[in-house]
């Protein structure tokens, strides 16, 4: 990978002298293609970047419980409902619900309970499990 600085060396070069093979010669290092791409990328508008969207609403938790995931696969593939419609509905992804499947065949509904939130170590008298 070259640096900003690097692209832009060769680019004002290629703008001097007007020859491809010239820049390379000098400088040793873009290929004719590499060099090439960035010729062509150079007057381009930057495009702005997708918006990260983060689902940390109450509604829609990040680490969803066991009863939420099972439902879901209940849906999907015990009602029979198309995967695509139940994903756009619950707000989560395709690949998520197939992995949570795939998971529920393999080690059953215990490898769906989400663990992110337990913290190991003796229970005190009066701590639930969850706490």
């Amino acid at each position: 990978m070259y640096s900003k600085k690097e692209i832009d060396k060769a680019l004002n070069l290629y703008h001097k002298c007007k020859s491809v093979t010239k820049v390379i010669q000098k400088l040793e290092y873009p290929s004719r293609k590499g060099l090439y791409n960035w010729i062509k990328k150079e007057n381009l508008p930057n495009l702005p970047r997708k918006q990260l969207i983060l689902l940390n609403n109450p509604k829609h938790p990040r680490n969803p419980p066991l009863e939420v995931k099972m439902e879901i696969l209940h849906r999907c593939f015990v009602l029979g409902e198309s995967v695509k419609l139940v994903s756009e509905d619950v707000g989560y992804t395709r690949v998520s619900i197939y992995a949570w499947r795939r998971s529920y065949i393999e080690k059953g509904s215990v490898s769906l309970i989400n663990n992110k939130n337990i913290t190991l170590g003796p229970l005190k008298e009066g701590q639930r499990v969850s706490d």
